[in-house]
């Protein structure tokens, strides 16, 4: 079984901090953490938690900037170079490889919008599965997100100074109307070599935000990996 669910908790909740709305209150906050914790790994959907008679059901998805096929073609970019780093550092050359993929906004909040409804969608049978595991009958059903933004260094806002929140544009939001058992999203990712994590209730889908092409980010889809050299210890 994959343990999606609590390596999400692993890499991007364990001893760091969340950030979430002042919109949101502590007590909302903590109460959610509760929850999570008492959570367990599965594989339909990947984790759920009972907490008071309540089912919350958890997914995993990832998604980037690149365009997808088949997989991501940024993560199988990734992965290729990679292996020639690899390959190359046995020889104790130098590494001068670039990622280059074919990325851009439009890629990236579909590609998060595919994966969003995808998983959703799928709400009436993750309830099927659980409903054999539990020992509860649940007064109520919701899901919790957990989300990865994959995208080399990830987004920032055009000031290139500001990480860019793709959870708080008008489409997004307008979109997740349409999914209220959605409670909360966690999306986790890494900025300039930065992990974090971000928290997103579902009542914050009735404010107003701008659209993701007014608040038109920077996408950060290429890096260049240059003069790598590393030294290999020999057994013995």
């Amino acid at each position: 079984m994959k343990k999606e669910f609590s390596e999400f908790i692993n890499k991007y909740l364990m001893d760091r901090d969340l950030v979430y709305s002042d919109l949101i209150s502590l007590d909302d906050v903590k109460n959610l953490i509760h929850i999570i914790s008492k959570g367990k790994d599965y594989e339909h959907p990947d984790g759920y938690s009972t907490v008071d008679n309540e089912l919350y059901m958890i997914e995993h998805f990832q998604f980037d900037s690149s365009v997808e096929l088949k997989g991501s073609s940024l993560m199988l970019k990734e992965n290729l170079i990679e292996k020639e780093i690899c390959d190359e550092i046995k020889t104790k050359n130098i590494v001068n490889k670039a990622i280059n993929t074919n990325s851009d906004l439009i890629n990236y909040y579909k590609n998060l919008e595919s994966h969003f409804i995808k998983h959703v969608n799928q709400f009436e049978k993750y309830k099927i599965d659980c409903y054999k595991e539990i020992s509860i009958e649940p007064i109520n059903v919701s899901l919790i997100l957990f989300i990865e933004d994959k995208t080399l260094y990830g987004a920032l806002e055009n000031d290139m100074k500001t990480p860019f929140e793709i959870i708080k544009t008008k489409e997004f939001m307008d979109m997740w109307k349409n999914y209220p058992y959605v409670k909360a999203i966690f999306i986790g990712g890494n900025i300039l070599n930065k992990t974090y994590c971000r928290l997103y209730f579902k009542e914050e889908n009735e404010l107003n935000y701008d659209s993701i092409i007014e608040k038109n980010p920077i996408i950060m889809n290429n890096t260049m990996i240059m003069d790598c050299k590393m030294e290999v210890k020999k057994n013995g």
